[in-house]
């Protein structure tokens, strides 16, 4: 039985190369519609997405030239790169585990708290509630102190 040797796994690495520059297209392409639909409103989190993806496909490109080209100081720094990345992935990973519940509660009513009101009010909309916990705390907001099937009128 032949065995497939570098031919076959340069192909593989630069078909799964390919794959993570399309998937950089997409990191890049999302934000920047959902921007002009008016889904994503903060250009924090518009511009994280963009350069995860920028990022992406510079590793990609570098792991496409090292492979066809059999260069191994640029496939050994690729290969550090996704180690590190994957060290990083995992360590996030298992902190978004470990959170409880409770504790995930307060760290999003915290962050709802420091959103503007216009904000607030989109994501109201979108959501069709009233507030982080389906009630209003403002008592100048137009949905306070009234019951859920009427909030749900409210918000609309």
């Amino acid at each position: 039985m032949k065995s497939c040797g570098f031919g076959c796994t340069r192909q593989t690495l630069i078909s799964l190369n390919v794959m993570y520059i399309v998937v950089g297209l997409i990191l890049i392409i999302l934000p920047v519609y959902s921007k002009f639909s008016q889904l994503l409103t903060s250009w924090p989190i518009i511009g994280g997405a963009i350069a995860s993806g920028v990022f992406l496909m510079l590793i990609a490109i570098a792991g496409i030239y090292g492979a066809a080209r059999h260069n191994q100081i640029i496939l050994f720094f690729y290969m550090i790169i996704l180690i590190l990345i994957f060290i990083l992935l995992f360590a996030f990973s298992c902190a978004a585990l470990a959170i409880s519940d409770k504790y995930e509660h307060t760290l999003l009513s915290h962050g709802w708290n420091n959103l503007d009101n216009e904000t607030k009010g989109k994501w109201e909309k979108f959501g069709n509630c009233c507030g982080f916990d389906n009630k209003s705390r403002s008592v100048a907001h137009p949905c306070h102190g009234q019951t859920k099937s009427e909030v749900r009128l409210c918000c609309v």
